[in-house]
């Protein structure tokens, strides 16, 4: 967990989105990803299929986590992004019969994003209590 440790003794640093940076690359990643989840989503409606927005933007968020986790330094985004994109796939996937693809990806979708959460923070508690 060192990458926690980067993270956190730059804390106080001023922000490190500069054009040329890693950071502002990601900044524009990430609106190419609203652009791309509000054109989906749209296009998923206006076709009929708005069972198919939940998964497709809880897969512009797992993909997303890629490109955090190399800004951020920090590995543990990586099984973030693999996870939450595989379970907006099985989420698209499931019989929507008993529930729609939304509660899906709400249900398999939210414990990965505590769990990461509560990893991270136990991780970086840890780190500055060691400072």
């Amino acid at each position: 967990m060192p990458s926690i440790l980067i993270a956190i003794r730059n804390w106080g640093e001023p922000s490190a989105i500069s054009t040329g940076t890693t950071a502002f690359t990601v900044y524009i990643v990430v609106w190419a990803e609203v652009i791309a989840g509000g054109v989906l989503g749209f296009l998923a409606i206006r076709s009929g299929h708005s069972e198919w927005v939940a998964p497709l933007i809880l897969a512009i968020v797992g993909i997303h986590f890629f490109a955090l986790a190399f800004v951020f330094a920090q590995p543990v985004l990586h099984l973030s992004g693999v996870l939450i994109t595989l379970i907006a796939i099985v989420a698209f996937f499931l019989p929507r019969g008993p529930a729609a693809p939304s509660f899906w990806c709400g249900l398999l979708g939210a414990p990965v994003f505590l769990v990461i959460g509560l990893w991270c923070l136990l991780v970086g508690r840890s780190a500055m209590a060691a400072n």
